[in-house]
């Protein structure tokens, strides 16, 4: 996220200061000065932190409302499977789509969301559904598998 949020905001900065170069006719644009170049950065040095600021303000918003979204959707699971008239095969349909969506967020390496998926894996009521539900489940089934293992032997 840090990363991403940087390379952003020094795209953003880079077009800004371009910008602002190509459309002042005394700019560095028409006649390069190192100098001059120096004392931009300089002067807009509070602009980057600020760009920078907002993009990892946005990128964390985003990963905050995918995880509660996802978090959401697991304690939903739990709720219907604590419910005295279960559905069974509903319940591993939904928790095939847990696993998809999880997948999708980009969430199922993190330990908790790996944790949750190996052992819905372990199911062969919920490997059926994923493979008739998912797109090309039954290719990507054995990746995530395999994906989620070493997600949580890396975090150990």
């Amino acid at each position: 996220m840090f990363l991403r949020a940087l390379q952003v905001a020094t795209e953003i900065y880079l077009i800004t200061l371009l910008l602002q170069n190509i459309l002042k006719p005394d700019s560095v644009w028409w006649t390069f000065r190192l100098t001059e170049v120096r004392v931009q950065l300089l002067d807009s040095g509070p602009r980057f932190g600020a760009l920078f600021a907002a993009a990892y303000a946005a990128f964390y918003t985003r990963f905050a409302s995918q995880w509660s979204y996802l978090a959401d959707v697991y304690n939903q699971i739990k709720a219907a499977e604590s419910q005295r008239d279960v559905n069974e095969d509903r319940i591993a349909e939904w928790k095939a789509g847990f696993i998809e969506d999880a997948n999708d967020l980009h969430l199922l390496r993190k330990r908790m969301f790996a944790s949750i998926a190996h052992a819905w894996l372990g199911l062969e009521t919920v490997r059926d559904c994923f493979r008739r539900n998912t797109p090309d489940g039954a290719k990507l089934l054995p990746l995530l598998t395999d994906q989620v293992a070493a997600a949580l032997k890396s975090s150990r």
